[in-house]
């Protein structure tokens, strides 16, 4: 479920992901944000470099593929 406002400074976007992560069996995020659509809350999305960084948890370099891309 995603909510977006297109407001003139840029787009503003609440969502929760009720079905989770579930591609990978064990993970902690299979179920954490079906209690925030139980509650009947939204996350904010982040847009931004800003805040996409202040919202990470973590970061993680990937290599370059052998062709360079």
């Amino acid at each position: 479920m995603q909510v977006v406002e297109f407001a003139p400074t840029g787009p503003k976007a609440r969502t929760a992901l009720t079905y989770g992560n579930s591609s990978r069996p064990g993970s902690p995020d299979i179920t954490d944000q079906l209690r925030l659509y139980e509650r009947r809350e939204l996350r904010k999305v982040a847009f931004t470099p800003e805040e996409v960084a202040a919202a990470g948890v973590r970061t993680v370099q990937l290599p370059a593929l052998a062709d360079g891309s």
